[in-house]
């Protein structure tokens, strides 16, 4: 991938973009632009930092709710879950039962979209320093548990440690830079008001807590939701050394580590055990014209 400025790039957006929504059969999607961003974290050991492409997409606004899934398939995920609630106790074929029998497209999100969707467009560093008034050696504290995966442009070299020399004299050079959100909240930080974390130990409805920049809710802490891929660490890419399981994202309402509610992290869950705090949500390819 050649390297290019952030502002040339079509596909990423470095302003809050502006939120396109659509309805498909009983659900809310909303339209997520493709490009290019850094997929991984270096706060945990399975998600090395990379760049990644996805093509424009479609992503449920929220997981699928109870009430929905027993409309689709005629019976209950959870059977005393409310049907405002996502739908859980699924799964990775019931949720794939689920949106062949829904149809009109929908299919699981693919785990680099998902990422792409919490994250949010890359975000200028530079405005966001302005913004908030924040000089060039305070940057390191700042930046802490919001963003992380700097870059210079689209391809570029993945800048990881605020704190290192080379990453300091960018920051004097007043050069500008992008990075991402670390967690799948409109702030990017980890907060009660954004995040259920550790706050009831209890589900909730599916469309709790503030959108985020491309107006999906409740990917952080609803529940672990299946994607279609099958699970492999970046550094071991066969498949078969993790007994074909499938990724899980967003961490449930049962999760209090904070490296749990990672933008980032990556569970994974054999595809045929039921647990009461796995659902999913729908996805679909492209962007319907306006």
């Amino acid at each position: 991938m050649s390297t290019l400025p952030m502002t040339q790039c079509v596909g990423i957006n470095v302003a809050v973009p502006i939120i396109h929504l659509e309805i498909v059969g009983e659900h809310i999607m909303a339209g997520i632009p493709g490009g290019a961003f850094v997929m991984g974290s270096s706060a945990d050991h399975d998600t090395q930092p990379h760049w990644e492409e996805v093509s424009s997409f479609m992503m449920g606004r929220t997981a699928v709710t109870e009430g929905q899934y027993r409309s689709v398939l005629d019976r209950p995920g959870e059977e005393r879950s409310p049907i405002a609630h996502a739908a859980s106790n699924l799964i990775w074929n019931d949720a794939q039962e689920y949106v062949h029998t829904h149809g009109e497209g929908l299919r699981l999100p693919k785990d680099a979209e998902w990422e792409y969707a919490a994250r949010g467009p890359a975000v200028s560093m530079r405005e966001e320093m302005d913004r908030k008034g924040v000089r060039p050696r305070d940057f390191a504290r700042f930046a802490a548990g919001r963003f992380e995966n700097f870059v210079l442009g689209v391809g570029s070299e993945i800048l990881l440690d605020p704190s290192a020399k080379p990453f300091r004299s960018m920051l004097e050079s007043r050069d500008p830079f992008w990075g991402w959100r670390v967690h799948p909240t409109p702030s990017g930080a980890l907060t009660h008001e954004e995040a259920w974390y550790a706050v009831m130990g209890s589900a909730t409805d599916a469309d709790w807590g503030p959108a985020g920049p491309y107006g999906v809710q409740g990917m952080p802490a609803g529940v672990w939701e299946w994607v279609e891929d099958r699970y492999t660490r970046f550094d071991s890419p066969d498949p078969k050394s993790f007994n074909n399981s499938r990724v899980v994202r967003g961490a449930a309402y049962i999760c209090n580590m904070p490296k749990d509610f990672l933008a980032a992290h990556r569970g994974y869950d054999d595809p045929n055990l039921r647990r009461n705090f796995q659902g999913f949500r729908v996805a679909r390819s492209g962007i319907s014209p306006k």
